[in-house]
């Protein structure tokens, strides 16, 4: 027996056996081969699902790296607040003190609260005595109207007083209340609060 090779332009769909007698059908079909698109489209989805595999590959390294990179700059920016709180402490603090320069040099402030609270916070005190308040000139005017609240005590136009501050003398010594006495009073609640 020879083999015979044939090329064919298209598949094959059934196949028919001769005998001497004639052709007889087959009772078996053939199975068509696969086209020759159809392997090269099997080819192009391997290679698809390879170059897809790679590159999600790719892309997790890339997100994995920007995980790591995000960290890192997080880091770095609550350094750089670290390094800035204190400065902004101080601006904070500066800004507080020129505003109550301005609002005292124009006279926008009240001397009697002021007072007020310096005489509450002295009264806690069982032993302590009251004998003179002194005061800036342009605030005696205003405290001496108010007299009859802080007792028998004198009142003294000090000119070494500034505006807005106060100078209580008592049996057990003196208190001075100024400015700068209330802003270090902030400044030590504004460090209290960054603390926390």
């Amino acid at each position: 027996m020879k083999k015979v090779t044939l090329h064919l332009d298209s598949p094959i769909k059934t196949i028919h056996i001769s005998t001497d007698n004639g052709p007889e059908p087959c009772t078996a079909m053939a199975v068509p081969a696969a086209s020759a698109s159809e392997e090269q489209l099997q080819q192009a989805y391997a290679r698809g699902y390879q170059e897809g595999m790679a590159a999600h590959q790719e892309l997790d390294k890339l997100c994995q790296s920007l995980v790591v990179q995000g960290a890192g700059v997080e880091k770095q920016w609550q350094e750089f607040l670290a390094t800035l709180e204190p400065q902004l402490l101080e601006l904070s603090l500066k800004i507080l003190e020129h505003l109550l320069l301005r609002e005292i040099e124009a006279g926008r402030y009240d001397i009697v609260r002021i007072c007020d609270k310096v005489f509450a916070e002295l009264r806690m005190i069982p032993a302590l005595n009251v004998l003179e308040l002194h005061c800036h000139p342009d605030d005696i005017a205003v405290i001496t109207k108010q007299a009859g609240r802080y007792g028998e005590i004198h009142f003294i136009a000090n000119t070494r007083v500034g505006r807005g501050d106060c100078l209580v003398k008592t049996n057990l010594g003196q208190v001075v209340v100024t400015l700068h006495d209330r802003l270090r009073q902030i400044e030590t609640l504004f460090r209290e609060a960054s603390v926390c």
